[in-house]
């Protein structure tokens, strides 16, 4: 068994973590937070050959909590919110677009607050992984009071369960919002000279 020093790097070669006969093995405590990378080798008891491959590895990212995150949804880029017609506060994001398919979100869940942070008890709005078009994403919420200053974050979750970013928007929502638009009239004018 081999690792590298958890924050991230190559795996050490040079430095027999442990040896085992069996097909599993429980590492020392770690510290946290942290991204390790661990490596096994196959080697011959009679000979002492050991084979020098360098792809049966498998990552282990811990938070600070000693949590792990390793196939958690990497959290969405470029949130914005403001408000629209009807007195509706809309929130835009993109997705971050990870190419593994295990971190790959199942939705987004949308949190609200007022005082000085979110409320990431309970979210205001769930959209579902897959429907944002050029992997953009959007929700209007309504039933809003004007005049007041509301702070917004998204969260990824996946089957591992949801990140935790701490990125909030503060968007102000207007005291009288304008009216939706009823309805549009188009007329053609023909100027033939």
């Amino acid at each position: 068994m081999y690792m590298n020093d958890g924050l991230g790097g190559l795996v050490d070669y040079s430095l027999c973590l442990a040896t085992t006969s069996k097909t599993s093995w429980t590492s020392p405590p770690l510290d946290a937070p942290a991204s390790y990378t661990f490596a096994v080798r196959s080697t011959d008891i009679i000979t002492g050959l050991e084979e020098k491959n360098v792809d049966a590895v498998v990552d282990l990212a811990l938070d600070s909590t000693a949590r792990d995150v390793t196939d958690l949804p990497l959290p969405p880029r470029g949130l914005r919110a403001f408000a629209v017609a009807g007195g509706k506060l809309r929130v835009e994001w993109t997705d971050s677009q990870d190419g593994r398919l295990q971190r790959r979100p199942l939705g987004y869940r949308v949190y609200l607050g007022t005082g000085s942070r979110p409320d990431y008890a309970t979210p205001v709005a769930v959209v579902s992984w897959g429907g944002g078009r050029y992997a953009g994403y959007s929700v209007d919420i309504d039933g809003l009071v004007g005049n007041q200053a509301y702070l917004v974050s998204v969260r990824a979750f996946g089957t591992s369960g949801e990140e935790q970013n701490t990125t909030v928007v503060t968007t102000l929502m207007d005291v009288e919002p304008p009216d939706e638009v009823d309805s549009l009239v188009v007329s053609v004018i023909n100027r033939k000279a």
